[in-house]
């Protein structure tokens, strides 16, 4: 482990690469080269440990995708660990994962997505140059040997009494904190011990100072779940600041200085997301997981009670009306399914679920095809290729069907 994890990963990877194209499955295969270190080489030592290797190894995929895309790609990997984590994040605390099946959905979600996310809080608490010194010594000291959660927070404790490194500095663009005692103890409670993934929200009021304004005010989690220091986003009506808050028990006032007049409902919590917490978002993201889980063992009516429940958070939900048309397409429920399907195109999207559209063209087309329709059907397959939308290889998919008529599987 001389060179840093995320390194030793992008060279393990490489050979997933032709002629500078980056594998689809470049991510998973990050994941399966860490796992050698973390599990294979250094091992839990009960099951209730596990979340430390499992965790750190779904963790070391992020890195590999920082040091190869950027933070912008990792910012998109954190997001996938949390809503991985939202899946079923009532399953059990992470700490007892003993009570959970290996490699069940539950299993990926407490352990492995909720695990990895803990390792990214960590990081932000110890900083960037202490937290890779940090997996490092941890390699070295059990590598071939089993370790417990109270080993690797013992190593993790002696970091915190380290100020980061100079080049550090801080949470996004903050400055960095005052130092506190250094404990890791109300960390692991708070990250690995409840059910549960908290939901923040602010109330605060605006005042002008002498020299900018002052904003006062509460920060509110629904779980009694984090206790450490957290970034905030202040969108003044200059330049965004970014600042340090407390956040200790359900409710912890606070009080900052800005140079700009911020604007209305204009703070984030954690804009940069370093702690797991909930939001609306994601919580619809998790659930439409469970549902597209459901779908691929073929059980699409439970899986259908998922995107309804997705639909009931958020009604213009693209994705959710998407899975719920493509559910009942292999239903064989054609009404419903071009429904689903026209109302996915009425929906919202965002620069992750824009593919929605073309698909949605495609899968009215065969379901007009199926219909015996076939200028309707032609006329959908015109417009999916209007969208120059090729995910999934949705042009081609189009291109054959306008030449050829979809027929019904099993027909």
């Amino acid at each position: 482990m001389e060179r840093s994890t995320a390194t030793l990963l992008r060279d393990c990877c490489s050979s997933a690469r032709g002629s500078g194209r980056r594998s689809r499955n470049a991510r998973l295969l990050a994941q399966l080269a860490a796992q050698q270190w973390w599990g294979a080489q250094v091992m839990a030592a009960s099951p209730s440990d596990v979340w430390v290797t499992d965790g750190l190894a779904r963790y070391s995929e992020g890195l590999y995708v920082e040091q190869t895309l950027g933070k912008d790609g990792l910012n998109k990997a954190l997001e996938d660990f949390a809503v991985g984590a939202l899946m079923f994040d009532d399953a059990a605390p992470i700490a007892d994962a003993k009570r959970l099946q290996p490699e069940s959905e539950e299993y990926h979600s407490v352990v492995v997505n909720k695990g990895a996310m803990v390792f990214h809080m960590l990081r932000a608490l110890v900083g960037d140059a202490n937290f890779s010194a940090l997996l490092k010594e941890f390699y070295a000291r059990f590598a071939g040997k089993t370790a417990r959660i109270q080993d690797f927070e013992q190593m993790a404790e002696a970091r915190l009494a380290q100020p980061p490194a100079k080049e550090f500095k801080g949470l996004g663009n903050a400055p960095v904190a005052a130092a506190e005692p250094a404990s890791l103890r109300p960390f692991s409670r708070s990250g690995c011990v409840p059910r549960g993934v908290p939901e923040f929200s602010l109330e605060y009021v605006t005042y002008r100072t002498k020299k900018g304004f002052r904003v006062v005010g509460k920060a509110k989690q629904d779980l009694d779940f984090l206790r450490m220091d957290v970034e905030i986003e202040v969108d003044t009506e200059g330049n965004p600041e970014f600042k340090i808050i407390n956040i200790a028990g359900k409710e912890s006032g606070f009080s900052v200085e800005t140079f700009g007049r911020p604007k209305p409902n204009g703070i984030i919590i954690d804009p940069h997301n370093y702690i797991l917490k909930s939001s609306q978002k994601l919580r619809v993201r998790g659930i439409i997981a469970r549902g597209e889980t459901l779908a691929e063992q073929g059980r699409y009516y439970d899986a259908v009670q998922q995107y309804q429940r997705a639909l009931e958070l958020d009604r213009t939900n693209a994705l959710a009306d998407f899975r719920m048309g493509e559910a009942f397409f292999y239903q064989r429920n054609y009404a419903a399914s071009a429904q689903s399907f026209r109302d996915a195109m009425e929906g919202a999207v965002d620069s992750m679920t824009r593919w929605t559209e073309v698909w949605s063209h495609i899968y009215l087309g065969r379901i007009y095809d199926i219909q015996g329709d076939r200028t309707r059907a032609v006329n959908e397959y015109s417009k999916a290729k209007q969208t120059a939308d090729d995910t999934g290889g949705a042009q081609a998919e189009a291109e054959k069907s306008l030449k050829k008529a979809y027929v019904e599987t099993g027909a």
